[in-house]
């Protein structure tokens, strides 16, 4: 791994030795019962990024690669419920 801007990144021949057939996870699938504990164990734990602040020019990246596409929910109905919390 080599260090690049304040992070690591994988060279080419490093990223080939993980990929496919070489991993350990390659064509396998979580049980359910895994799935579960893997939940479980992240409850009420709060995310790695939590009030840490974005720089201005990560902020007017995000802002621009949104610009001109509608929001998440433009077009859903909202139930007969939820419109009535809202008026």
């Amino acid at each position: 791994m080599i260090k690049i801007d304040g992070g690591w990144k994988f060279t080419s021949e490093e990223k080939e030795k993980l990929t496919g057939p070489n991993n350990h996870m390659y064509g396998k699938t979580h049980t359910l019962e895994a799935r579960q504990k893997i939940g479980d164990s992240r409850k009420g734990k709060s995310s790695w990024n939590k009030g840490i602040p974005r720089k201005k020019s990560t902020k007017l990246k995000i802002s621009l690669s949104k610009k001109g596409k509608p929001t998440w929910n433009k077009g859903r109905k909202s139930s007969l419920k939820t419109r009535a919390k809202v008026a």
